[in-house]
């Protein structure tokens, strides 16, 4: 019934796991990524020598190139990948299905 007002119910499905999917991962990426900022932070801060510093501030930096890589995989998911799963799933091309 609910496929009346909207997707079929696999579709809703396979599109409610793989987003629950991709959540927690991205959540345990996001938590590791700010703890890990952190450290590096205060390992810079503490850092006496220059090639210390040097170090720390390299691996922030590699810190917020990967936030932002996470960042652009959400977009891509939401965007491309999950609209894409219900297409096949709608087309019935036996791509996504058992």
């Amino acid at each position: 019934m609910e496929w009346l007002l909207g997707a079929p119910p696999a579709v809703k499905q396979v599109t409610d796991i793989v987003t629950g999917v991709f959540t927690v991962l991205l959540s345990l990426f996001g938590i590791a990524a700010v703890l890990f900022a952190i450290y590096v932070g205060l390992k810079l801060a503490k850092a006496e020598e220059e090639s210390k510093r040097k170090e720390a501030k390299q691996q922030i930096i590699w810190t917020i190139i990967a936030i932002i890589a996470v960042v652009v995989i959400i977009a891509m998911l939401y965007a491309v990948v999950l609209p894409a799963i219900k297409n096949a799933i709608e087309r019935n091309t036996g791509v996504f299905l058992a």
